[in-house]
């Protein structure tokens, strides 16, 4: 019987997003040039990334659509499943903390992406962004949704991949283990900045109680 490795999914034939313009280091922190191409790699491999994880998910018997149901499922999975790997590394405070493990990194900076796609896809004037700003921004360089009409600021921006990621460590430390419906409460919270929330796709009338 086919057993699942050791991150507790199945990831057979699946391709992790790489980036080697990079090498290693964060956009903010590479000259403009370089994170100008990568932002540009990115936006001509984000689709291919899709496809790829929505194979991973179905592996894994979920179905990646923009249908709140299929979104909350993944999420469910993740919060049962997520683990980390067996290194760690020692904040400045003494704090041990375990890195996501590799292969639900992965899967998250996936979940990102398509998250991005559905607030795109049910908004009239959000796109992708490269963030400019300065080097003491935590987005800055990074691929983000700008556009939001119904925010005041100019300036505002989503970076998808950083609510995730925030999730998935809170998720890891016990802090967010009921929260099932937070990919979607991060993406209707996107969508209402920019159009009216009666014209999203959700039924609301499960969600949480900040959704309204």
């Amino acid at each position: 019987m086919r057993k699942p490795n050791e991150s507790g999914m199945f990831t057979d034939g699946y391709i992790a997003y790489t980036d080697q313009l990079l090498n290693g280091q964060n956009p903010s922190e590479v000259p403009r040039k370089v994170a100008r191409a990568s932002y540009n790699n990115f936006m001509a491999n984000k689709d291919e990334q899709i496809a790829r994880l929505q194979q991973l998910l179905e592996l894994n018997g979920l179905r990646l659509s923009d249908n709140s149901g299929d979104i909350r499922a993944i999420n469910e999975w993740l919060v049962q499943n997520i683990c980390t790997c067996d290194d760690y590394y020692i904040v400045d405070d003494g704090e041990r903390q375990n890195y996501i493990h590799p292969d639900w990194s992965n899967v998250v900076f996936d979940l990102s992406i398509f998250a991005s796609e559905v607030i795109i896809s049910k908004t009239k004037n959000v796109s992708w962004a490269f963030k400019l700003g300065t080097p003491r921004e935590v987005s800055f360089q990074y691929p983000v949704l700008m556009g939001f009409s119904k925010i005041q600021s100019k300036q505002y921006y989503v970076n998808m991949g950083l609510s995730l990621f925030n999730y998935a460590r809170d998720v890891i430390d016990g802090l967010d283990l009921n929260s099932s419906d937070q990919i979607n409460y991060f993406i209707e919270s996107a969508i209402q900045n920019d159009v009216d929330l009666e014209t999203t796709m959700f039924d609301h009338s499960d969600f949480l109680s900040e959704i309204g």
